[in-house]
């Protein structure tokens, strides 16, 4: 199954874009746990269209989201109950979670990651849904490219990428890009979790 792109909200907010990746996946490929419903193309667009507009009307825009407001928007909006977030201080944190069979989710500074098939220069805040691992290698579906299913990133390179947005809503409005890139960095090391159980 080819990885759900959403051109337009993808690039300007991965977050819904991995929420409605995060549930695709969940619901065709590796957790039946959560639902058995099948997303397509055309629906996952409109969940997408329909939570921006639940932002604008609840929050007064549509914004990067962090961690934090991204597990907010997936209770309120999209009626999940059990997702978290959680500091994390290595992979095994994250490889703790896939264990136990949990989808885990983390915010990522888009530039450090270096993903050869972004957008130059890629995104200054993105995320990605982790699925696996290997000795070497963080095992990704990464919804901000064509080839982002299975698409494995150095697990030094991954690490030093985790960081949370560090703006609440709406306040980074007048930062330059590459002022944002700066800040993002300072973001804490965290990941939002989804339980099995």
């Amino acid at each position: 199954m080819d990885v759900l792109r959403i051109e337009t909200w993808q690039r300007e907010d991965c977050t819904i874009g991995v929420l409605t990746y995060g549930d695709f996946q969940c619901f065709t490929l590796e957790l039946p746990w959560l639902d058995n419903q099948e997303l397509d193309q055309a629906l996952a667009n409109q969940i997408i269209l329909d939570s921006v507009q639940w932002q604008e009307q609840n929050w007064g825009g549509h914004y990067n989201l962090s961690v934090f407001d991204t597990v907010t928007l997936a209770r309120e909006y999209f009626n999940f109950k059990k997702i978290y977030f959680t500091s994390i201080n290595s992979l095994d944190d994250i490889k703790y979670q896939l264990s136990k069979g949990n989808l885990v989710i983390t915010p990522m500074a888009g530039r450090v990651l270096k993903n050869p098939y972004y957008q130059r220069p890629g995104p200054v805040y993105h995320m990605v849904v982790v699925k696996g691992y290997n000795d070497q290698e963080i095992i990704t579906h990464d919804p901000g490219t064509r080839q982002g299913k299975d698409f494995a990133y150095a697990n030094d390179n991954f690490l030093k990428s985790i960081h949370d947005w560090p703006f609440d809503l709406g306040e980074n409005t007048n930062l330059k890009k590459d002022d944002q890139v700066i800040e993002v960095l300072k973001g804490e090391k965290v990941i939002i979790v989804i339980e099995k159980n």
